[in-house]
């Protein structure tokens, strides 16, 4: 989710659809004046985009942005999009939740290394692709 507030923008991926709810309605009702939200599926976030422009005092707008930072590539398109609308990041809340069900014993060097490249690696790309945005405006 990419957010844009009355004093800056901010940015937040977030993979689990009720957190999701959560922080964008906290941030919307706080005077937030642009929401991105992504995820890898594109119904869940026109139905979180959908809900948050329906809020009673949300004068904001949220904008679907879907995306599978998973794949190679997709966060560059994410911010390239993103930077359609802003130019400017104050936060950026980037998290993803990929898990593997297997005992210790049991879990796949595969499994590991697809759980890491989601929940560490593409984190980093995206904090990563989005550090320019989030710099302060030099005054």
């Amino acid at each position: 989710m990419v957010y844009t507030l009355h004093l800056g923008t901010s940015s937040v991926q977030q993979i689990l659809a009720h957190l999701v709810a959560d922080h964008a309605s906290s941030l919307a009702q706080s005077g937030c004046s642009k929401i991105f939200i992504t995820s890898r599926k594109a119904k869940a976030c026109e139905e979180a985009c959908d809900a948050l422009n329906k809020l009673p005092g949300f004068s904001g707008k949220a904008i679907s942005v879907p995306a599978d930072l998973a794949k190679s590539g997709e966060v560059e398109r994410l911010v390239a999009e993103v930077g359609k609308h802003t130019d400017h990041v104050d936060i950026l809340f980037a998290n993803a939740g990929a898990t593997w069900g297997a005992p210790f014993d049991k879990h796949p060097e595969s499994a590991f290394a697809k759980v890491m490249d989601l929940n560490v690696k593409s984190v980093f790309v995206c904090i990563q692709q989005y550090a320019v945005q989030c710099r302060p405006a030099e005054e």
